[in-house]
């Protein structure tokens, strides 16, 4: 488990951490207690992703299967199902809330782990989502349903084969029909873990289009969930800023006149402008950042 401590943070410097996989990004000026609290995470969720490799190590990779896994292979392991219900049980703590999103993070990053093209990309789909709805000023409640739905939005990809996902040339109608299937999979994967209805439905309409031309029930702008439009904007910008078998990815100017290009048609209007501002004011603070800390030279 790798934990960054740095005094010369950037966004892109933050952006990357995430992308090979760092637990934590702190920056200075830090203090002990923090750092320690941190480490204790940091064992938990070592020690819980260690179980759950094991777990899913039993069974079939959705990689050498036919087009799709069977349907029996759509289930967590009875020891998963226990975890998550013991949360459906306390879902008044805080701190029972805290262990399923960390439980979220530790499955996500154990099924995108075989994937060089998607390691990390639920991780930055949360870090993205979770700073649009830190400034639409959402409650606790529903700012932590939306980061839970961000890890596990593309869990449903466990039952596709991998020849689809990364395939490099132009997908064929039924090829592009299988890969839509995600989302189905993904509920029918969560359904049993009494995850909370407003998960399901963030998870389930992340790829609806603001036009209405989207999958996998054609919803139109308001008829979308908010979390399901925050994830979907969030989901495109690290899509086109990561590298995939079939193109190099977007530079961050190239992706956010992308977003800009399909507002209204793809993306809400509204989370697109306040992403893209949000990006533009983290952007300038890092300038300014540099600019302060670069030491002046003297002759």
């Amino acid at each position: 488990m790798v934990i960054i401590i740095t005094g010369y943070g950037t966004l892109k410097s933050a952006i990357e951490a995430i992308r090979y996989g760092v637990f934590d990004y702190i920056a200075k000026p830090f203090n002990v207690p923090e750092i320690m609290c941190i480490i204790d995470k940091s064992i938990q969720r070592r020690n819980l992703n260690l179980k759950v490799k094991e777990m899913l190590n039993q069974r079939p990779d959705a990689s050498v299967m036919g087009d799709t896994l069977p349907d029996s292979t759509l289930s967590l392991p009875s020891e998963v199902k226990g975890f998550i219900d013991m949360n459906a049980a306390t879902e008044g703590s805080s701190s029972e809330n805290q262990n399923c999103l960390e439980f979220s993070k530790v499955l996500a990053f154990t099924l995108e782990e075989k994937d060089p093209y998607t390691s990390g990309h639920s991780e930055r789909v949360c870090y993205y989502s979770d700073i649009i709805s830190k400034r639409l000023s959402l409650n606790p409640k529903d700012s932590n349903e939306i980061r839970i739905a961000s890890y596990l939005h593309d869990i449903g990809k466990i039952g596709i084969s991998n020849r689809f996902i990364n395939k490099k040339g132009t997908l064929s109608s039924t090829e592009w029909a299988i890969i839509k299937q995600h989302t189905r999979k993904s509920i029918e994967l969560l359904l049993p873990l009494n995850l909370s209805p407003a998960i399901l439905s963030y998870i389930q309409h992340h790829h609806e289009r603001f036009d209405g031309t989207g999958y996998p029930d054609g919803l139109l702008e308001d008829q979308i969930p908010l979390g399901a439009r925050i994830i979907a904007i969030a989901d495109a910008y690290d899509s086109m800023t990561s590298d995939r078998p079939y193109r190099k990815p977007l530079s961050n100017g190239e992706a956010k006149n992308e977003l800009v290009k399909y507002a209204g048609k793809q993306f809400d209007p509204q989370l697109v402008t306040i992403f893209l501002d949000i990006l533009q004011e983290m952007e300038e603070v890092f300038m300014v950042r540099d600019h302060v800390r670069t030491p002046s030279i003297s002759y």
